[in-house]
């Protein structure tokens, strides 16, 4: 089963107080800068860290590969349903602790610290 979830400052949401508001706000003004934020590539090492099974980088069957930029974490995920649900529970408790946002587009649903 693939899934994905976006990690992201909550600074970037924060003023938008609608969810709607936020994945519009994140869908068509986020940039891509290719600047890597090294607070998103520690994160990202430490998610892996709890699944090292998991590659990090495409291959036939399971993985969990982040893309990381300078505002936002993006972790693809192939994993079965029970791992996508633990891993995903993971993401969002750690990324909140830390002040970032998960956006999952499959529930519809912000996570806001």
């Amino acid at each position: 089963m693939k899934y994905s979830v976006q990690v992201i400052r909550n600074k970037i949401i924060s003023r938008f107080d609608k969810d709607r508001a936020a994945w519009w706000y994140v869908a068509f003004h986020l940039e891509k800068f290719g600047t890597q934020a090294a607070d998103l590539v520690e994160f990202a090492e430490k998610v892996h860290q709890q699944f090292p099974k998991l590659p990090n980088k495409m291959v036939w069957g399971n993985y969990l590969i982040p893309t990381i930029d300078e505002n936002y974490l993006l972790f693809e995920i192939d994993a079965s349903a029970e791992q996508i649900d633990e891993i995903v529970l993971l993401i969002i408790e750690k990324a909140n602790e830390q002040g970032f946002a998960v956006l999952d587009g499959k529930k519809d649903k912000i996570y806001r610290p």
